[in-house]
């Protein structure tokens, strides 16, 4: 029985690792604390906008991120080099309805991803307003799947399945290479920026003797990102700023079967708030905004709200 499933497993498990590591980048993929159906309110035909179905995905999906960076010591004229990185946890719930003419009960499955990553990079000034950065980063990465037998048709397949598709825990070890080039150029308060991006993974899972659990990770994403920020002025000592952004994500490897295609595009809307004197060095800055992901298997709209992203 493992032999003939092990090529689905594997698959499926890497793709499952690679989705993780892009969710965990907030430069590549945007994930909402609400969730709709733009459809609704856009009157456009057009399924990769968005539909009921990839808004329950999304709200299945609770995604957590806690970065850290700090500036090294060694720095020239035109150079400077830091470290970076972050904590991650992912959760993804939801009920499973087979055979329900027969047994109405509902399987459940529970998936958790707890991930840490670190990174040492170096910026570069090239010439006027552009900026070539480089980064080499790992991460550790542990999956638990937890699957609740509940249907009385399910459970005659939980002796075979128990171990190897549900009901497990697994570890993997990734490689994360980045190089990017931004162009940014700013006149009286106001700002355009544009920044392209490519990031690697390669990495293999450890820490188990099924078969069908050993596996190679690969992949890449470039994502390309043209932003104008319009000042709105000042409240007590918060500036305020409103946000237009554009993004072509493009996939390859595992990271493209985990989102269901080779690319996709996020447009953004944001409030862009600087904390001045009350983030005192640890937050400075804060957005809330809407954001329409086109293309890709958690596609619609989102509300998001996020820090220290500028």
């Amino acid at each position: 029985m493992q032999q003939e499933i092990l090529p689905f497993v594997q698959r499926n498990l890497a793709g499952s690792f690679a989705a993780d590591a892009v969710l965990h980048d907030r430069e590549t993929l945007t994930l909402g604390v609400a969730n709709f159906n733009p459809r609704k309110f856009i009157p456009i035909d057009d399924e990769d906008l968005g539909d009921e179905d990839s808004r329950k995905r999304k709200n299945q999906i609770k995604a957590f991120t806690l970065p850290f960076a700090e500036f090294l010591p060694w720095h020239g004229a035109s150079w400077e080099s830091y470290f970076t990185g972050h904590l991650g946890f992912t959760q993804r719930y939801h009920e499973i309805s087979l055979f329900e003419e027969i047994d109405a009960r509902r399987d459940q499955e529970r998936v958790r991803f707890y991930s840490l990553y670190l990174a040492g990079g170096v910026h570069k000034e090239l010439w006027s307003n552009w900026r070539l950065s480089a980064e080499l980063g790992g991460s550790v990465r542990r999956i638990e799947q937890r699957y609740s037998y509940n249907n009385s048709i399910s459970q005659q397949f939980q002796p075979l399945f128990d171990g190897i598709l549900s009901n497990f825990s697994l570890n993997a070890w990734m490689l994360e290479p980045k190089v990017a080039l931004e162009y940014q150029k700013r006149w009286s308060r106001h700002k355009f920026r544009y920044r392209s991006r490519l990031s690697q993974l390669y990495g293999e899972s450890f820490g188990s003797a099924v078969s069908a659990h050993q596996f190679t990770i690969q992949g890449s994403y470039w994502r390309n990102t043209a932003a104008y920020s319009h000042p709105l002025g000042r409240l007590w000592d918060v500036s305020l700023a409103g946000q237009l952004s554009w993004s072509r994500v493009d996939l390859t490897g595992h990271t493209r079967q985990a989102l269901e295609t080779p690319h996709y595009y996020e447009l953004g809307f944001d409030l862009l708030m600087g904390t001045g004197a009350y983030g005192k060095g640890w937050l400075d800055n804060l957005n809330i905004g809407l954001i329409f992901n086109y293309g890709s298997a958690i596609k619609g709209g989102s509300l998001v709200l996020n820090y220290n992203t500028y």
